[in-house]
């Protein structure tokens, strides 16, 4: 048996995302700009296209736009793939075949659900998952999935509390769920003083939107946002039983 050495050599957080997407059927990771989610999505895809049993694996990373996709993924796909023997790239299709098991990943656009519906996956990976429409999980990639109860990974930046949170929200809530939020002052990929000028250039909101994972920043025209955030930093918001016989005003 040869021994197939892919040249990817995961942070600790991959690492730590790897087992948990291994663990998890259904997965929704927020990391900051520049986390690395990428990376780890189109390895992870690999890895499950190589290693699967099932006849004929099929995989898709979707993102909002089929373009987008081409742009931020299909560079990676075939950089990973490229020492694997007898793979073939797809330019026009942006598909990978691999003829260890006749498997084989896709990227796809969500602009075009009509070519989605109808195929099955095995697994699959949304990429700004901010973006795209909750009618493309909810109508026709949650069914592409059922038949071989693949898995799915929503990989993400905030952009306000639309569809990505309360995926996040829902995932926090269900054991069968994995969630965790990756911010740029935690994870110390980026050097703090690229933060410190990114923080110099960019709005207070913009900032905590795309490197501090903030949901509440993006709200256009909250007044409180901000005030929320800080109040959520220091655990002075939390959940509690109401209290019928109390007037309440929200």
């Amino acid at each position: 048996m040869k021994q197939i050495v892919i040249p990817y050599a995961p942070r600790e957080i991959q690492n730590f995302l790897h087992e948990k997407c291994d663990t998890n059927r259904f997965n929704v990771v927020i990391v900051h700009r520049r986390g690395g989610k990428t990376v780890f999505a189109i390895n992870h895809l690999i890895r499950a296209a190589l290693t699967s049993s099932k006849p004929y694996p099929r995989y898709a990373f979707i993102s909002p736009f089929r373009l987008q996709g081409k742009s931020t993924a299909w560079d990676y796909m075939k950089q990973f793939s490229a020492t694997i023997p007898g793979v073939k790239f797809n330019e026009s299709e942006l598909r990978v075949d691999f003829p260890i098991n006749n498997s084989r990943i896709q990227i796809l656009g969500g602009e075009n659900s009509a070519a989605i519906r109808g195929q099955y996956f095995d697994g699959i990976v949304c990429d700004e998952t901010q973006n795209l429409s909750p009618d493309l999980f909810d109508t026709i990639l949650r069914p592409c999935l059922s038949d071989r109860k693949g898995f799915a990974i929503f990989i993400g930046t905030p952009m306000g509390r639309n569809w990505f949170y309360e995926l996040h929200e829902k995932a926090k809530k269900n054991k069968d769920w994995f969630t965790k939020v990756f911010k740029a002052s935690e994870t110390n990929i980026i050097a703090q003083d690229e933060l410190d000028a990114a923080k110099q250039t960019m709005s207070p909101e913009s900032y905590e939107q795309e490197f501090e994972c903030s949901f509440q920043a993006g709200i256009s025209g909250s007044y409180f946002g901000s005030t929320i955030e800080e109040l959520e930093k220091s655990g002075k918001v939390t959940n509690f039983d109401i209290e019928e016989d109390l007037e309440t005003d929200t």
